[in-house]
């Protein structure tokens, strides 16, 4: 009976003691007279070591061997700054401090060498800033991501290649949701703005056709999602037109409030203004017409203005504001040429291998617009 009661309590206390991190054995580590005599200095070129761009983002790369080190360097630290506290000694948790993190290194170096694109794909990620677009995805990816590092830490290479895959296929699912929801933000909230205006009342064509593009970016994403160019292209259409939207419905909702003496008021300091505009390019006595015959001879004065201009200097100032096309879209991101291959065709994974480059190849016959994704759940 009273083993059946312990039992419980004995396997709670087991499972937690494989779960914790397995202490520094520090007693095994032999020192020299050099090393004890000398402990802040040695303290001092530790702590550097680990200050050293080539050893920043080890916690990913190697999660235990890492945390390990950084545990035994803070014990190094209380070692020095508590005399009186012999256990571990200085020397002891710093030497240590520094083999953990070499075994981090070869850890890196391992998963680099088997896991190349894995770790492209990872870089990837974290320049679209996929934590902060799909925190919850990011979360349980790094959940799986982790899973994969441990086993090339315990250097169990063929398990995590056959992993990789799966790995991947999650990968290529959040980056899809990411762009799914970073790209089209900023053309959501004009929306948003503009159905706050009415704009699906007073604005209905633009209104809309910005819900028909946001729609169509979405679609195109989700077939063409390394085309950066191509979606932000999209995205900003989207957005201008959700803009054209809250504009016009605020103009058409003011315009529909007006009694009759605020549209003549209205309407007297429009012609007011556009009379000042044409004066501007050419003197235009203030004549009768209507707002439309204005904006005709309005037009008409900047053809005539134009057509008096001399044709060097028109060329001139044709070839010196010119621009290419390409410098008005505003581009997601520009991702460094080591992390992304800006292929359309990129394929999202393979359950025998997860080569880039095959990848490509096997999907050659799709067009831009007409890949396929029906394992992928994205985002609504």
């Amino acid at each position: 009976m009273i083993i059946s009661r312990l039992l419980p309590i004995l396997i709670a206390l087991l499972i937690g003691a494989c779960a914790s991190q397995p202490e520094n054995d520090y007693q095994s580590i032999e020192t020299s007279q050099v090393e004890q005599d000398n402990p802040r200095a040695m303290y001092e070129r530790t702590a550097e070591l680990f200050a050293r761009p080539e050893n920043l983002g080890l916690e990913f790369y190697s999660p235990t061997y890492y945390s390990s080190a950084t545990r035994a360097l803070k014990d190094a630290e209380r070692s020095l700054n508590n005399p009186r506290d012999k256990q571990p000694s200085v020397a002891q948790a710093t030497i240590a401090a520094r083999k953990l993190l070499e075994k981090a290194q070869l850890t890196r170096a391992a998963i680099e060498r088997n896991l190349k694109d894995f770790v492209k794909h990872r870089n990837l990620l974290v320049e679209l800033e996929a934590s902060k677009w799909q925190p919850e995805d990011w979360k349980d990816l790094q959940k799986e991501m982790k899973e994969l590092v441990l086993l090339i830490e315990d250097d169990r290479i063929k398990k995590a290649l056959k992993l990789e895959p799966s790995v991947r296929k999650s990968m290529y699912e959040l980056e899809i949701n990411t762009l799914l929801v970073s790209s089209l933000n900023q053309a959501r909230k004009t929306l948003d703005r503009a159905e706050k205006a009415e704009a699906e009342n007073y604005s209905p064509y633009y209104f809309n056709q910005a819900q028909a593009l946001i729609a169509d970016t979405e679609i195109y994403i989700r077939g063409n999602y390394r085309d950066r160019r191509g979606i932000a292209y999209r995205s900003q259409k989207a957005d201008t037109e959700a803009l054209h939207a809250y504009k016009t419905a605020l103009d058409s909702k003011r315009l529909v409030e007006f009694d009759e003496s605020d549209t003549e008021d209205y309407l007297i300091a429009l012609k007011q203004k556009l009379f000042a505009l044409s004066n501007e390019i050419t003197e235009t006595p203030i004549i009768p017409v209507t707002i439309d015959e204005l904006i005709e001879l309005l037009v008409s004065n900047v053809k005539l203005t134009g057509s008096q201009v001399p044709e060097q200097e028109t060329d001139f100032n044709i070839d010196d504001t010119q621009s290419d096309d390409d410098e008005s879209i505003e581009v997601l991101e520009v991702l460094d040429s080591l992390y992304l291959d800006d292929s359309p065709g990129d394929t999202p994974w393979s359950e025998s291998s997860i080569d880039d480059d095959e990848a490509q190849n096997s999907f050659d016959d799709y067009s831009s617009e007409e890949q396929a994704f029906d394992e992928v759940e994205f985002v609504e």
